[in-house]
């Protein structure tokens, strides 16, 4: 049998656009008072979407995780992902001549609609959320030992305090990030 690896990433479909202005004569934006406002500025766009990744499914839900193989290594697939980044900046000349010296001031964002995409899931389970573990014979039979020991009033807290541990954010791809910077050129 031929099993695929699990980077393996059937389909990725990428689209850039950048958009820039340019300066002195060739300048065609707007004009504020006079001056080039948006001279030597720029706008970049990346749109990425990709299939999921391959993952093995397991038989048996164990806490955080699964054991044994149900199907192929590798059988099964994470959902598509998306995002979209940005990149707004401007370039400032310090020093013109010879050894000219320039400025350029960026805003990024990335995962600018703060996209949650999955990129693990729980083997027992296949969710990215929830293991499975508290809904299995197993975790069933935790609980009531949980319930005998402690009493009925700690198996909220319990629950709680499981489901918090379980709530992976390596499961999912970062939140939206906002970067302002320079960088000098000379």
């Amino acid at each position: 049998n031929i099993f695929p690896f699990n980077y393996d990433e059937r389909h990725r479909f990428a689209f850039t656009a950048d958009y820039r202005y340019q300066s002195g004569k060739a300048y065609n934006g707007p004009r504020l008072f006079g001056k080039d406002i948006l001279a030597n500025a720029g706008i970049n766009l990346q749109i990425v979407t990709a299939s999921g990744r391959p993952y093995s499914p397991g038989t048996q839900i164990v806490r955080y995780g699964g054991t044994g193989f149900r199907g192929d290594i590798n059988g099964a697939r994470l959902p598509w992902n998306f995002g979209v980044d940005l990149r707004i900046d401007k370039n400032f000349s310090i020093v013109k001549g010879r050894n000219p010296l320039d400025l350029n001031v960026y805003l990024r964002v990335q995962n600018v609609f703060d996209t949650k995409n999955v990129i693990a899931v729980y083997r027992g389970s296949g969710d990215a959320k929830d293991d499975g573990y508290l809904n299995s014979e197993r975790g069933a039979a935790e609980l009531d030992n949980v319930t005998n020991t402690y009493g009925d009033a700690y198996i909220d807290y319990f629950v709680n305090q499981y489901n918090y541990l379980v709530r992976n954010p390596d499961n999912f791809t970062l939140p939206r990030r906002i970067f302002i910077g320079a960088i000098l050129e000379f």
